[in-house]
């Protein structure tokens, strides 16, 4: 396999350049606050505010599942624009 030419490289750092904050504002996006309700024996434990109904501890709103499920795609993504040639700094996918 032929290595790539240095303006190969440099096309796909630039584009690595702007994938990367593209991605993480994508997955900014995508992730989700815990419920949280005026009446708070119906807002989420995981709620910064807690929940009112102490027999409940754990996410109940599903935010915590769906947070897990973009944080996956968060690393299938920068894994994706990662090859031998190219890094993208994770710093900006978070």
């Amino acid at each position: 396999m032929m290595e790539p030419t240095e303006d190969e490289r440099r096309d796909v750092s630039d584009l690595c350049d702007v994938l990367g904050p593209l991605v993480g504002k994508l997955l900014t996006l995508a992730r989700q606050s815990h419920h949280c309700c005026d009446d708070r024996w119906y807002s989420c434990p995981a709620h910064e505010d807690g929940c009112a109904n102490d027999n409940e501890t754990v996410c109940n709103c599903g935010a915590d599942k769906h947070n897990a499920n973009v944080e996956a795609l968060r690393i299938q993504l920068v894994s994706a624009l990662q090859g031998p040639n190219v890094r993208v700094n994770l710093e900006t996918t978070r």
